[in-house]
C-alpha cells in the first residue's frame, strides 16, 4: 500500500470531502482505501453513507478532527485524543468518552445522556432527548435546545448560551455571557446580566427583567412583564404581548415592536426606523424624522405627527379625524 507524505495526509480530510460530492464513487472508494488506515490522517469528513464505522476505526488513534454528518450512525469508535467531533443528524443514543474533546456538534441525535467532557470550551446538543448535562466548567458557548432539560450546570464562563425549549425553571449565574436565548421555558426571573448585549426571553412567565445596561437586542414578548429596565445601548426592542404601561428611554432605537400592551404613550425615539405599536392605547405618536414604517392600529389615536414620504403606514381602528 502506498504511504504518502505527512503533509499530505494530514489534509486527506479535506479530499475526501471535495471528492464525495463526485458521482465518480468508484474512484472515491479507491482513494479512500490507499490512504485511511495512514497512522498520519489527523482529520476526516465523511460525506457518504459508504464509508463504515469499521473504516473510522481504522485510523482513530491520532484523529483530532472527525465530522460525520447524516450518516445514520448508531455508535462512533472511542476517539481519546479528539478535540473536534461533529456528528449531528445521526442516530447516536451514546457518545464515546471523549476526555480531551474541546469542541462537540451532536444535535439531531437519540442522546439520552453525554459523557464528561471536562475541557469542553463549546457543545451543541440541541435536538435531542437530555434530561441533564455534565459539568462544563470551561464552556464558553452551550447549545442545548429542543431537549427536556429542567437545570443546568454552572456556567461560570459561558458567553454564549442558547437554551430554548426546554423545561427550565430557573437558569444559573451568567456573568460573563453576551448571547442568551431562553425562549419557550418555564422561567419566572433571569439571573444578573451585566454583559449581555443580545437576549432572546420570549414565551416565558416573566414579570420583571434583570439590569441589562449593554443590552443592544431585547426579545421579550408573550410574558407577564409590567416594565423593562433602563435601555440606553438597545437599539432592536421587542416587547409585545405583555402588560406594559410604559416604556424606557431609547435614543439608540431603530426597531420598536409593542404591540399588544397597555401603552399610553411613547418615550422619543428619533432614530426609529420600523414602530409597530398597534393594540394599545395611545392617544398620540412622537415625531420621529427617520420613521419608515408605522403600524399603529387599533388604539385611540385622534391625530398623527407630521410623516415623511413614502412612509408605510397602518393606522386604522383609530379616532383619526380629516
Amino acid at each position: 500500500m502506498e504511504v504518502l507524505p505527512n503533509d499530505v495526509a494530514q489534509y486527506i480530510f479535506t479530499f475526501i470531502g471535495f471528492w464525495s460530492e463526485l458521482t465518480e464513487m468508484r474512484l472515491v472508494c479507491r482513494y479512500f482505501k490507499r490512504t485511511i488506515t495512514q497512522q498520519s490522517i489527523t482529520g476526516l469528513v465523511v460525506y457518504t453513507s459508504n464509508i463504515r464505522l469499521l473504516s473510522i476505526k481504522k485510523i482513530t488513534d491520532r484523529l483530532m478532527y472527525l465530522k460525520c454528518i447524516n450518516l445514520r450512525l448508531t455508535e462512533l469508535p472511542a476517539l481519546p485524543s479528539d478535540t473536534y467531533l461533529e456528528c449531528h443528524r445521526n442516530q447516536l443514543a451514546t457518545l464515546p468518552d471523549l476526555p480531551l474533546n474541546t469542541r462537540l456538534y451532536c444535535s439531531n441525535n437519540r442522546l439520552t445522556e453525554l459523557p464528561n467532557l471536562p475541557n469542553n470550551v463549546e457543545l451543541d446538543c440541541s435536538n435531542n432527548r437530555l434530561t441533564e448535562l455534565p459539568n462544563l466548567p470551561n464552556n464558553t458557548k452551550l447549545y442545548c435546545s429542543n431537549n427536556r432539560l429542567t437545570e443546568l450546570p454552572n456556567l461560570p464562563n459561558n458567553i454564549t448560551l442558547q437554551c430554548s425549549d426546554n423545561r427550565l425553571t430557573e437558569l444559573p449565574n451568567l456573568p460573563n455571557n453576551i448571547y442568551l436565548s431562553c425562549s419557550n421555558n418555564q422561567l419566572t426571573t433571569l439571573p444578573d446580566l451585566p454583559n449581555n448585549k443580545h437576549l432572546e426571553c420570549h414565551n416565558n412567565l416573566l414579570t420583571t427583567l434583570p439590569d441589562i445596561p449593554n443590552n443592544t437586542h431585547l426579545y421579550c414578548p408573550d410574558n407577564q412583564l409590567t416594565s423593562l429596565p433602563d435601555l440606553p445601548n438597545n437599539t432592536i426592542l421587542c416587547c409585545s404581548y405583555n402588560q406594559l404601561t410604559s416604556l424606557p428611554d431609547l435614543p439608540n432605537s431603530t426597531e420598536l415592536y409593542c404591540s399588544n400592551n397597555q401603552l399610553t404613550h411613547l418615550p422619543d425615539i428619533p432614530n426609529n426606523i420600523y414602530l409597530y405599536c398597534s393594540y394599545n392605547q395611545l392617544t398620540h405618536i412622537p415625531y420621529i424624522p427617520n420613521n419608515i414604517c408605522l403600524s399603529c392600529s387599533n388604539n385611540q389615536l385622534t391625530r398623527l405627527p407630521d410623516l415623511p414620504n413614502n412612509i408605510y403606514l397602518n393606522c386604522s381602528n383609530n379616532q383619526l379625524t380629516p
